[in-house]
């Protein structure tokens, strides 16, 4: 039976009705929008376990409590690590240094459990892998790296599977290396090299200048910053590399804007703020509007922050505070999607609290943080990295442990076998009947997409769910009361296989609203309001006669002085009948207001 404080049906002696739909094929905006809002849109209220990358939804990933550990070797004093398809079979290898060696791991049974060590080069004091990028443009990933103590910028063309890698020289006179990256900086479609000595306090570029990889050419950015990373960006939006770095020593991120006229020549700098002990400048568009902003954090002031690119130009800076409790090592903050539901998330390591740690971000806009501790007793973690180690498709966490001389990768998501998605609260503007909901996806076998739905007058009180529907097309006569004006839905998404998932694609509600239409076109001198029975039986009905065109306002009330249902129009000189239908018996008090007239009828109603 209908809930008798929310079922009223507002409807016309003359029985005319409006269809309407409400309709949701996006959810790319993320969750916290609860509502009323007067249409879906793409954003919604909360969600669990739900992805929603390119809109529409699926299963997304479960945050484990423990992350499950994995040791990739044991190896004497471990330098960085960074994961690549080496020998080009699908899964994801290790590259990784140590005092006096470059190696890389075989991933032998793809899943990240079996690991066989196959060597790179022999070279002294402490190599630095960066990158794992096609420097010689031959369709072959190359590796990248650095002797931070030996002054050397190299680079290994690649060996792949069994091959002997070939090392390159880049400089060997660029001495206390910091930092260093690939990027196309000239824009002529091959690989350079940045760099960045804190020593010589300099950034300099490497100009590519045959496109093998085998001349390279100097070019100074800037002679006179203590730099201790360097990263590289479209800071200002211009379609080129601009060059972005942070100074532990000046306390200070700065960007280099990369001439329109002259590519590869930096004339002008720009500030991005004061950040205290900064070793990190990460770029990536964390907002989702289109920019490039700026990640990083303080060695000796514990913080971990993104700048916002506010005017999209790189000129304007804001700063916002993911964590003011944790000191993130040099060049250890990156960012990505981590959790994989359409938004970036970020990730850092700090050998003052030994901590593996990554912040998920709750919205789109990146002012709402959760942190989740990946290790939180690790001896010297060293520059972790997102990669899918196991070939899962979900995201795993690889890292170094210097003093404990490990090489190690976490597991730190496993498949929802259920997610949920709840909407956004959804105001009609008046009340109405609802007719019929429909929705379309993708149900692979072992999979179900179920629905539940509630509505009300009070969208502070939207009252219990319904039960769960599975069907993608079924009639909400029954499952919701008419004449309510709000209105929320539940996505179920479920499976019993987790290498599959049900896929959500729209959703659509339709509705009528009964309007007050003239029923008499009689000449009408004066207003009223009549009850025409009275008493009634299940139902009231009245008339409103309207001498000229007027906004008026129909209100009813139970005995009580709740307000049961209201309704408000423009209406035109006549006399116009108004039903409530589905009513409890009692007694009710109908009200019209209009202008500077007022008029209330008491009517009782019998079952």
């Amino acid at each position: 039976m209908r809930s008798l404080h929310a079922i009223l049906l507002l409807m016309l002696m003359s029985s005319s009705s409006y269809s309407f739909s409400a309709i949701q094929t996006d959810w790319s905006g993320g969750a916290g929008v609860t509502g009323p809002v007067t249409e879906f849109g793409t954003a919604f209220a909360i969600c669990t376990d739900i992805h929603f990358p390119e809109g529409l939804l699926s299963l997304g990933s479960c945050i484990l409590q423990f992350p499950v550990e994995h040791l990739v070797c044991d190896y004497s004093e471990p330098g960085f690590s960074i994961a690549a398809d080496i020998d080009e079979d699908g899964d994801l290898d290790v590259l990784h240094s140590d005092k006096y060696y470059i190696s890389w791991m075989e991933n032998v049974d793809g899943s990240g459990n079996v690991w066989s060590e196959q060597p790179v080069d022999s070279i002294l004091w402490h190599p630095c892998v960066t990158q794992y990028v096609d420097i010689n443009d031959d369709g072959d990933a190359d590796l990248f790296g650095t002797l931070n103590s030996g002054g050397i910028i190299a680079w290994w063309e690649s060996g792949g599977a069994s091959g002997t890698w070939i090392r390159h020289l880049v400089d060997t006179s660029y001495t206390n290396v910091t930092g260093a990256c690939a990027a196309d900086v000239d824009g002529d479609g091959d690989i350079d090299i940045l760099g960045a000595s804190n020593n010589q306090s300099n950034i300099s570029w490497w100009e590519n200048t045959d496109g093998s990889g085998l001349s390279m050419v100097q070019h100074t950015i800037d002679d006179n910053y203590i730099a201790w990373t360097v990263n590289s960006g479209d800071m200002d939006g211009d379609g080129d590399i601009d060059v972005v770095s942070a100074s532990y020593f000046q306390n200070s991120i700065c960007w280099w804007e990369n001439s329109d006229t002259s590519p590869g020549l930096f004339i002008t700098s720009h500030d991005v703020g004061f950040t205290a002990n900064n070793e990190n400048s990460y770029c990536i568009d964390m907002d989702s509007d289109g920019d490039v902003d700026l990640v990083g954090g303080g060695y000796y002031e514990a913080y971990v922050s993104w700048w916002e690119n506010t005017d999209g130009i790189g000129t304007s800076w804001t700063e916002h505070n993911v964590s003011d409790s944790f000191n993130p090592n040099s060049n250890s903050v990156s960012a990505s999607d981590i959790d994989g539901d359409g938004d970036i998330d970020i990730l850092g390591s700090s050998d003052v609290h030994k901590k593996v740690t990554w912040w998920e971000n709750l919205n789109t806009t990146g002012d709402l943080w959760s942190e989740h501790i990946i290790e939180g007793f690790i001896n010297g973690p060293t520059r972790p990295c997102v990669a899918d180690i196991n070939g899962d498709e979900l995201s795993d966490v690889l890292a170094t442990a210097a003093w404990d001389e490990e090489i190690l990768w976490w597991e730190i998501f496993d498949y929802a076998a259920e997610g949920f998605l709840e909407s956004s609260i959804f105001d009609t503007g008046s009340l109405g009947a609802w007719e019929e909901f429909s929705s379309t996806g993708e149900l692979p076998d072992e999979t179900l997409i179920g629905f539940q739905f509630r509505s009300s007058q009070d969208c502070f009180n939207m009252g219990a769910w319904s039960d769960t529907v599975y069907s993608p097309d079924t009639s909400l006569a029954g499952i919701l009361a008419d004449s309510t004006r709000y209105l929320q839905y539940k996505a179920i998404l479920r499976t019993s296989n987790s290498a599959i998932s049900p896929e959500l694609f729209d959703v659509a509600f339709s509705y009528s609203q009964v309007g007050i239409e003239e029923s008499s076109s009689s000449e009408v001198t004066t207003w009223s309001l009549h009850a025409t029975e009275n008493p009634s039986y299940g139902f009231i009905s009245v008339t409103v006669s309207v001498p000229e065109a007027g906004f008026a306002e129909l209100f009813l009330y139970d005995i009580s002085g709740r307000l049961v249902t209201s309704t408000s129009q423009e209406l035109p000189s006549g006399t116009h009948s108004v039903n409530y239908y589905g009513l409890a018996e009692g007694v009710y008090f109908c009200t019209v207001h209009a202008g500077d007239f007022s008029a209330t009828e008491r009517v009782v109603v019998l079952e």
